[in-house]
């Protein structure tokens, strides 16, 4: 029978989840405060192939997507600290994220997904009279429903999940920003094809830092971008803020490699910060089985973000619980089910997120040495940090 389901967000989390349960017949509303979509880009692993094209959008995401074949990371110096090569079947998909958020929407809307944009949902009240409905309140004192079920898909901040998780802010974060080239040829100092992620590692006084390009495909105006992103503390976000140019002028003479691209950010308004949160779940769903959470909501912890793991993993979800509600004629069993499956992939994620982070960015920065033969004698890594699995 039709349920009615109602999503918080509508990052690639909320609107995969939105698609999903809207292609099995149910009545889907979407509800998201932010309307503008998260800068920079991502990697797509083969492992979401089929969610993408259960989705309908896999044609589409690889005419505005980078076909990325390796991932190089090398020391300061240029040593070589890895090197996973893709073969033509597991190539992963470099994509804007502003792109990837299109093409969502624009199935989202051709599916009749009801979506209300600018509309910030401070309260679930769960109605006393029936234990299997709830209804949603805006910031207006508006009130949406009943629902069956609320999916929350509002980040790592979510509004409803702080009592149901064990946050953590790291003491770093990245900045990044989708640099135009529309000469491919400045690419020539990097690689004669361009084809592959980038990161380099290298010490900064007493801190440890990592710095980065990923291949993102076409633009919304059709321009070829770049994702380069480069990690730092929090600390030091402020500084960056007030000293654009001294820094890109720094940074620039740092990585002279990466200097084409580095030159072409206009100024700091061009870059967005993204601090690091560790946030896991014990179960993945509200007590009262009236609230679920997917992507972000669900989960921060990701060994290397800036490789776009969350968003794979956020993928992952949406079509887990999608697969299990349809499945499972009672929401309850659904939930429990999800939160069981889930946690079985996140698990080796949540365990090696504090483990291995540290050696990218960190104020230790004795252990760039150990990097070498972490990378290479660990095959874990190389399969769940790097997605060759």
């Amino acid at each position: 029978h039709m349920r009615r389901f109602a999503v918080l967000g509508s990052g690639h989390a909320g609107k995969t989840t939105a698609i999903l349960l809207r292609q099995q017949g149910h009545f889907v509303q979407v509800f998201d405060k932010d309307t503008a979509p998260a800068v920079g880009s991502v990697l797509l692993r083969p492992s979401v192939g089929n969610i993408l094209q259960e989705l309908g959008v896999e044609d589409k995401v690889r005419e505005c997507s980078s076909e990325v074949k390796s991932l190089k990371i090398e020391n300061k110096n240029g040593k070589s600290l890895l090197d996973v090569p893709y073969s033509h079947d597991s190539a992963r998909l470099g994509i804007c994220n502003e792109v990837l958020a299109d093409i969502l929407a624009w199935k989202m809307e051709s599916l009749g997904v009801e979506v209300e944009n600018g509309c910030n949902i401070v309260k679930i009240r769960r109605h006393v009279d029936d234990n299997f409905n709830v209804s949603l309140v805006s910031d207006t004192n508006q009130d949406f429903g009943p629902f069956e079920l609320v999916i929350c898909a509002d980040g790592p901040k979510s509004f409803s999940r702080s009592r149901l998780a064990d946050t953590k802010e790291l003491p770093w974060g990245v900045w990044s920003s989708s640099v135009p080239i529309e000469d491919p040829s400045i690419l020539a100092n990097i690689s004669n094809e361009f084809n592959f992620s980038k990161t380099k590692v290298y010490s900064e006084g007493s801190k440890l830092r990592s710095i980065g390009i990923i291949p993102s495909g076409l633009s919304r105006d059709l321009v070829p971008r770049v994702h380069f992103w480069i990690t730092m503390g929090q600390e030091e976000k402020h500084i960056q803020e007030n000293n654009f140019l001294p820094w890109q002028e720094e940074t620039m003479r740092k990585f002279p490699e990466f200097a084409e691209i580095i030159g072409r950010i206009p100024s700091v308004y061009n870059m967005s910060f993204n601090p690091y949160i560790n946030m896991t779940m014990s179960v993945l769903h509200g007590h009262d089985y009236n609230s679920v959470y997917v992507g972000d909501a669900a989960h921060s912890s990701n060994p290397l973000p800036f490789l776009g793991g969350g968003v794979n993993l956020a993928l992952r979800d949406s079509h887990t619980l999608a697969t299990c509600i349809k499945e499972n004629k009672n929401i309850a069993n659904a939930l429990g089910k999800y939160s069981k499956q889930t946690k079985k992939y996140l698990r080796t994620h949540e365990t090696l997120a504090p483990l291995v982070s540290p050696f990218f960015h960190s104020e230790l920065p004795f252990l760039g040495s150990p990097l070498n033969n972490l990378l290479s004698g660990t095959k874990v890594l190389a399969k769940h940090c790097y997605g060759t699995e």
